[in-house]
């Protein structure tokens, strides 16, 4: 169903080439979209969530690579590994923005108004849970590892990184072109 939903905006298009074959092409024909920010805003705005999402992404690895009783830890390891699908939705998304200009069609701005705070929450969401089991075998007496002071420092920052790209997200918005 969610494939049908821009098919109004596209029309098929024939024309006969010189050999009088029937070459068929797609032509949108739906309303233009374009970022309501100022030019600068938006290139800022574009730079800074690639940035977050490579420095989350840094962090996300870095807390993985020590040994820690974090990543032993069910309740801990499962909300951190699941930062990984959130994350690389928040990078697609950021990395599509770029081939963006003035114009663009409207499965775009629907991709970018709706994945972008969503994929960033979640983001923010997974990192915080795994933080509170952190928390919590710290609280239980679990034995405190290096490891477990790079996956919580790194943790952070990948919460940083969601919450500072969900406030980015707001430079990317996307309206329709009178």
């Amino acid at each position: 169903m969610s494939r049908n939903r821009y098919v109004g905006d596209y029309h098929l298009a024939d024309s006969l080439d010189e050999r009088r074959r029937i070459h068929t092409d797609v032509e949108y024909t739906g309303s233009p979209y374009s970022f309501t920010g100022t030019p600068e805003e938006v290139r800022r705005g574009k730079q800074r969530a690639l940035i977050l999402c490579a420095a989350g992404w840094l962090a996300y690895v870095g807390a993985m690579i020590p040994p820690s009783a974090a990543m032993r830890t069910f309740y801990s390891a499962i909300p951190f590994v699941l930062i990984a699908v959130p994350l690389a939705l928040l990078t697609g998304t950021a990395a599509e923005t770029f081939p963006l200009r003035e114009r663009f069609e409207h499965r775009y701005a629907d991709r970018l108004e709706n994945r972008f705070p969503a994929s960033s929450a979640f983001v923010v969401i997974l990192s915080a849970l795994s933080l509170a089991g952190e928390a919590v075998n710290l609280i239980r007496g679990k034995a405190l590892l290096t490891g477990d002071i790079v996956f919580a420092a790194c943790g952070a920052a990948v919460l940083a990184a969601g919450a500072a790209a969900h406030r980015t997200g707001k430079l990317l918005k996307c309206g329709k072109v009178e």
